[in-house]
């Protein structure tokens, strides 16, 4: 599963990936991670005027009624979630191959992400956005379950653009 490392400035989370090259120079990566875990590194950018009056962010506001509902779900004996969540993460995250791993073997290179995690950041300051998925977010945040292993895709890019 993941591990963790702790440094400095906060901790690392290491988490076992698979890398996807769709197109030149772009990846995808796929990890499975706990859902409980995910608010510690991705934030929600909010849909939101900025102070030259230009729309900011991407997400509505969360749904209650929405996230109350999923959680009754994940709260439920049998639940499951097949749809992975979108994940956007900036430079600070980086992949490392395995070993012995090569590209020209198929289309996925497998090794790990490292992502930085520290509790003192604000939201804003998190490496990774949450693009899709963030009812199902709030929904684990909440579930009174002690965790809840979820499927992510993730990218990394250098502008929220």
């Amino acid at each position: 599963m993941s591990k963790s490392t702790s440094g400095v400035s906060g901790k690392t989370l290491i988490v076992p990936a698979l890398a996807i090259e769709q197109t030149p120079g772009r990846r995808l990566f796929s990890f499975a991670v706990d859902g409980k875990q995910l608010p510690s590194f991705a934030a929600v950018s909010r849909v939101k005027r900025d102070a030259l009056h230009e729309l900011a962010g991407y997400q509505r506001g969360e749904s209650l009624s929405h996230i109350k509902t999923i959680q009754k779900y994940l709260e439920s004996a049998d639940a499951i979630l097949p749809n992975a969540l979108v994940v956007a993460f900036d430079s600070r995250v980086r992949f490392e191959s395995d070993a012995g791993a090569d590209e020209a073997d198929g289309a996925a290179l497998s090794g790990r992400l490292i992502i930085p995690v520290d509790d003192r950041q604000e939201e804003h300051e998190k490496p990774g956005w949450i693009v899709d998925g963030q009812q199902r977010c709030a929904a684990i945040r909440d579930a009174d379950v002690v965790q809840f292993p979820v499927y992510v895709t993730a990218f990394i890019t250098h502008s929220v653009a």
